[in-house]
């Protein structure tokens, strides 16, 4: 989390091994005051269409998923990519 609050300018993926380390490291996240959104297969269609269109047209920094999101991604700015 140091890294992302001393670079917050910059995007990027932390991937979790399963939905509920994602739902947990999200909530760590906002304690942080550090937006993010979630993608994980457990969300609906729309859930992950509107995570997903966040975070590639900027208007979130972090995604924090499992192995379910990145498949196809293209996003130039992403400078960050973490697995837990």
């Amino acid at each position: 989390m140091d890294y992302i609050k001393t670079h917050d300018e910059d995007a990027g993926i932390i991937y979790c091994s399963t939905r509920k380390q994602v739902e947990e490291l999200q909530e760590a996240l906002e304690s942080q005051k550090i937006e993010s959104v979630i993608y994980h297969a457990g969300l609906s269609n729309k859930e992950r269409e509107e995570a997903q269109n966040d975070f590639l047209f900027d208007r979130v920094k972090v995604v924090v998923a499992t192995n379910a999101f990145g498949m196809g991604i293209d996003k130039s700015q992403c400078t960050f990519c973490y697995s837990l």
